[in-house]
């Protein structure tokens, strides 16, 4: 299994997810749910962003079945 890298960041409140390699990542497709789904050239999802994270506020549920219908694709920004 790979590893699962996990950082949060208290001022901005956002809270950012890796199972895949940071450096691989080409496209993001952005949520309605404040949730940034980051992905490879193929499409796969590495790795999540949350926004507007409190810690406390309860479970996190992230769905990424919507990951295979997304159309079109949004470039991240290095």
């Amino acid at each position: 299994m790979a590893d699962i890298e996990i950082h949060y960041a208290k001022g901005t409140a956002s809270l950012v997810i890796w199972f895949g390699d940071p450096d691989s990542e080409v496209d993001c497709h952005h949520t309605d749910s404040d949730v940034i789904i980051m992905l490879d050239e193929s499409g796969k999802p590495l790795g999540i962003e949350v926004l507007d994270f409190h810690p406390g506020d309860g479970p996190l549920r992230v769905s990424l079945d919507q990951v295979d219908t997304l159309a079109p694709r949004v470039r991240a920004s290095a």
